[in-house]
């Protein structure tokens, strides 16, 4: 299989598992099953400090996410019933990371563009 089949293949599995997420998911299919944490319970921020909001960085939006397994699949499937969409050109969802070395419950979204 070449790359461009393996492309194909990565981005329908995405499209077919989320079809109704308002952002664009680049976490690769191998990496969903990855835990992100192991508690129960976690806050992930989302940051506004971008040329789309005028770099404010005092405005944040906080999601709290409770599940058994909190994996990047799990995790996604809750950022689409919870309606999360980002208005900006930061579409593109390439991570969720902790917000400080060793913390395992406060998280931001790592969007590009």
């Amino acid at each position: 299989m070449d790359t461009d089949d393996e492309y194909q293949k990565e981005n329908d599995y995405i499209e077919s598992e989320f079809p109704n997420a308002k952002f664009c998911i680049c976490i690769p299919m191998c990496d969903l099953d990855n835990v992100i944490s192991n508690e129960k319970t976690i806050i992930i921020r989302r940051n506004y400090y971008c040329y789309c909001y005028d770099m404010n960085d005092k405005k944040r939006d906080h999601y709290v996410f409770t599940h058994d397994n909190m994996t990047y699949r799990n995790v996604i499937h809750e950022m689409i019933r919870q309606d999360i969409s980002f208005d900006c050109n930061h579409q593109f969802l390439e991570a969720i990371e902790p917000t400080h070395k060793d913390n395992h419950t406060q998280f931001q979204f790592s969007m590009g563009s």
